[in-house]
């Protein structure tokens, strides 16, 4: 019987001569071969192949003695067959390999590092975990040991008011402290300054007086009031310092400020000066006494209280002779200067009486319904420069009060155009240039205020 070996597994096989030229089944890797002639070399290892179940029975003709023999057309066409047969199925077997190889690959595409990479992410995720519990563990047990701040004593609410880590907890004992009263106002006050004994320095906790100036309100106005007469300078300078934050809503406290601003601390008296000046026209009623303290011995003092005249604006005009004497006459040039800036803010229709020589009707003319006109007026002033120095306070009128944000714009062009002269309308044109409604009209506030040159 022929026997052969594998082409795909080279396992040894045998076949029936009748099945030669025959596709056959590979027991061992189940490839389909041909079987070969009846006379090939025998082997010792031998295993029996079947025919495949479904080929084709090779084409024969009975010979002598009931032999059947191919015939010689028949078994060139079998051969021819055969021949092509195992092209196709030798490269079906080679597509099957290469895909077999590709598999395997893919099973293989994750190297060692690989899969201690993915274990490395998949227990750092883990840990991650772990720790987000152990957080919410230990801040469960650090609220747990928390005081309550409502019932808290004085000195825990002081303290967390000054030291507390979070801006929520300082916030929380400082609402804490309001609620108390203002006696607890008072004692927190003291706690968060804290005023040399020489009366030049002081110091003071920057996150206990944020949290309370977030805390204070209108409500707590009253509190901060009685504060003001308090025996510790230390608590009358925050509790002035309060009320500045607070702004035109603390102007019930006007006549406490006013008390406040000739204290004997200079830092109570400059807080409470600049609590005033923070309340603009609200501090009007305090105008006769902030008048006298353009007379105290201290020069910080005296232009604080300038200042204030200024911010109260027209409703202050009582204040304009000792404004002109402290303008003329005070030793302190800053004092002088804020003198000046406050009549500039108080006195606007004075300029119309001492305009340049031609001028009258220009100026005039910035106050003017037609808006046109107006800012031509301002532009034509602005050309004189620094000789329109008498039009300074006509042109710090209209950036101030014209509806027309043309006119506005215009005026502040002229005012940096005209100089050193304007610059007793600095502080004016600093306000312009952060609360005007008009991009333009703040960008030429800023503008001019930049090419000012005080003198």
């Amino acid at each position: 019987m022929p026997e052969f070996p594998c082409p795909h597994c080279a396992q040894l096989l045998v076949t029936d001569p009748a099945h030669a030229g025959q596709h056959v089944v590979c027991p061992v890797c189940r490839e389909l071969v041909i079987a070969p002639p009846a006379d090939a070399p025998s082997s010792a290892a031998r295993i029996a192949v079947p025919p495949a179940p479904d080929g084709p029975a090779p084409p024969t003709d009975a010979g002598p003695g009931g032999l059947h023999e191919p015939s010689t057309a028949k078994s060139a066409a079998t051969r021819s067959e055969c021949s092509e047969s195992s092209v196709v199925l030798e490269r079906l077997a080679s597509r099957r390999r290469h895909h077999g190889a590709q598999r395997s690959r893919h099973r293989r595409r994750w190297s060692p590092a690989t899969w201690v990479f993915v274990l490395a992410v998949a227990m750092g995720g883990a840990l991650a975990l772990a720790i987000t519990a152990a957080v919410v563990v230990v801040r469960s047990i650090a609220e747990a040991g928390r005081p309550d701040l409502a019932t808290a004593p004085i000195e825990i609410l002081l303290e967390e008011l000054t030291d507390g880590t979070a801006l929520g907890d300082r916030r929380a004992a400082a609402e804490a402290v309001l609620a108390r009263g203002p006696a607890a106002l008072e004692a927190a006050l003291d706690h968060v300054v804290d005023i040399a004994a020489d009366d030049n320095t002081y110091q003071y906790s920057h996150d206990g007086l944020d949290a309370l100036a977030e805390a204070v309100s209108t409500e707590s106005v009253e509190a901060l009031s009685i504060a003001l007469d308090s025996e510790r300078a230390d608590a009358r300078m925050a509790a002035a310092q309060l009320l500045g934050e607070l702004g035109e809503a603390a102007s019930p406290a006007v006549e406490s400020l006013v008390r406040a601003a000739d204290d004997r601390s200079r830092w109570v008296r400059w807080k409470s000066l600049e609590a005033l000046a923070s309340m603009g026209t609200a501090a009007a009623p305090a105008t006769e006494a902030v008048i006298a303290l353009l007379e105290h011995p201290d020069r910080f003092t005296r232009r604080r209280a300038a200042e204030v005249l200024g911010s109260i604006g027209p409703r202050a005009r009582v204040a304009v002779p000792a404004l002109r004497r402290t303008q003329e006459s005070d030793a302190d040039r800053s004092v002088r200067r804020a003198a000046d800036a406050a009549l500039a803010r108080i006195d606007l229709d004075a300029p119309a009486e001492q305009a340049l020589d031609g001028l009258g009707e220009v100026i005039a003319a910035l106050s003017g319904e037609d808006e046109f006109q107006a800012a031509a007026a301002a532009r034509e002033i602005g050309d004189l420069g620094e000789g329109a120095a008498d039009a300074v306070p006509a042109l710090a009128r209209a950036l101030r009060e014209h509806p027309s944000p043309w006119v506005r714009e215009a005026a502040a062009a002229a005012l940096g155009r005209i100089g050193s002269p304007a610059y007793r309308v600095a502080s004016l044109l600093e306000s312009t240039a952060t609360s005007d409604d008009s991009p333009e009209v703040r960008a030429a506030a800023a503008e001019a205020l930049s090419r000012l040159e005080g003198p």
